[in-house]
């Protein structure tokens, strides 16, 4: 889980591992996206997270969580005991450890430090693939507010 916050360390082992003109495809979600929070089932609200700071979502994450309304999901049940787990916000913080928070340019600048070319080759908005809110979706640092995720190939770039 450590390398998710650390990005370059992931292209660096891919890069070991590729030939030149290797490729590999990734499917992320960016930090901007609407629920790139990663808390829908306790938060269901979009773009929260870059309105609210990061220790008031906890303390929300953690009341709904607790409050006996609350039906857990899969990943919230240990498997062994099928209870709940303890919450995952009562240190204040969610993202750290596993949330890199990247935006698509801060992506693209990675892999070329990396030696890697980035294509964007497709990106979800719902089910709009055409249109005025699919053109929206592809404009540059807006579209990821827009956009649920996004599919990039990587081609390992001669060394």
């Amino acid at each position: 889980v450590e390398h998710l916050r650390h990005p370059e360390a992931i292209l660096t082992e891919w890069w070991r591992l590729l030939r030149p003109g290797g490729q590999v495809w990734i499917w992320w979600c960016l930090w901007r996206h609407p629920y790139g929070h990663h808390l829908t089932s306790v938060v269901p609200l979009p773009w929260v997270h870059l309105v609210v700071p990061e220790e008031t979502l906890c303390r929300v994450a953690a009341r709904v969580y607790h409050d006996p309304a609350y039906t857990p999901r899969m990943w919230d049940l240990d498997p062994a005991t099928g209870q709940k787990m303890p919450d995952k916000w009562r240190d204040n913080t969610y993202t750290e450890g596993w949330l890199n928070k990247l935006s698509l340019a801060e992506f693209k600048r990675l892999a070329r430090e990396n030696r890697f070319g980035a294509e964007v080759r497709t990106y979800g908005f719902g089910t709009a693939r055409k249109g005025v809110r699919a053109a929206l979706a592809r404009l540059p640092y807006l579209g990821e507010y827009l956009t649920s995720y996004y599919a990039i190939t990587l081609t390992k770039l001669d060394e």
